[in-house]
């Protein structure tokens, strides 16, 4: 089946042109089933999402055409600045995006109902759009995506430009709507805290007139069973965290001034990421600990 054997996004010599922004030949792959692109140039999110064309080369989600992905119902978008008719409701467009999707009336407002209540956005259900302070906006964004059934989430990065607070509100229900989903997320940098680090299956990075990078992100690679002691620095109450992750069934190895030393046990990366964010903290930097404190 062709969604299971092709890559989540390709790119091959892929240029792409929008005004006077241009980029160069890109050339990556990533088989997800989630992905971050860092150092994507702004017109890259758009192309994914079928919004501006190559001039060259080819971009392909799970082995068609960007567009092509969108019209079949395989991907769709998650733009950061959200447009829409100045009179229209978050209802209205919510139900909109899921009849456009091919749902009935019925199912369509029943999934517009269920996703305003996840992404805690009830209270301006019925509120013009056009009102709405922008992370909510941004919130509607990815909620118009979540009533299609579409499969993979293109995501220009919604977190850019937020306040702590912000990310740590709207960073907590995006890890749990994400979870077990396909999606690619671009980012012009990859911020300290970004919620969909840990979640990222493969990273690509992208720099000026250099190969792209693909790897595995550090939250990855410290899941695994030999590297299961993590450091950690954070934004928040380092005491109130450390009483957090204890009852969570974290163990806590040491602390060092404001380094916490952990040990996950069954826990992942992932989990004290949100952990973290539910209780109003923020992780900065997790790394491996020394293999001497590791061990």
């Amino acid at each position: 089946m062709r969604v299971m054997d092709d890559p989540l996004l390709e790119c091959r010599h892929a240029e792409i042109t929008e005004g006077s922004a241009a980029t160069k030949a890109l050339e990556f792959s990533v088989r997800g089933p989630s992905a971050m692109v860092v150092g994507a140039p702004a017109v890259l999110p758009k192309a994914a999402m079928g919004l501006v064309p190559l001039r060259k080369g080819a971009l392909r989600v799970y082995g068609w055409s960007a567009v092509e992905s969108v019209r079949r119902g395989i991907a769709t978008g998650v733009p950061r600045d959200l447009v829409v008719p100045r009179n229209w409701t978050l209802r209205r467009m919510l139900v909109e995006s899921a009849r456009l999707s091919g749902l009935a009336q019925d199912e369509a407002q029943e999934r517009a109902a269920t996703v305003s209540v996840t992404l805690r956005l009830v209270p301006i259900l019925d509120r013009s759009l056009a009102l709405a302070p922008p992370v909510m906006r941004r919130a509607a964004a990815l909620a118009s995506a979540l009533v299609t059934r579409a499969q993979v989430l293109m995501i220009d990065d919604l977190f850019e430009g937020l306040s702590f607070t912000e990310t740590k509100n709207f960073g907590e229900v995006t890890i749990q709507v994400l979870e077990g989903r396909q999606w690619v997320c671009f980012c012009s940098r990859l911020q300290n805290g970004h919620p969909l680090a840990p979640l990222a299956h493969e990273m690509v990075t992208l720099s000026p007139g250099k190969p792209a990078h693909v790897s595995s992100p550090i939250s990855s690679k410290i899941d695994a069973p030999k590297a299961r002691a993590l450091r950690i620095r954070l934004r928040g109450d380092i005491d109130k965290f450390i009483d957090d992750v204890g009852g969570a069934g974290v163990t806590v190895l040491a602390r060092e001034d404001d380094q916490i030393f952990v040990a996950l046990g069954e826990r992942t990366s992932a989990d004290l990421f949100a952990l973290a964010l539910s209780k109003g903290s923020l992780i900065t930097e997790l790394a491996p600990a020394d293999a001497a404190l590791a061990s």
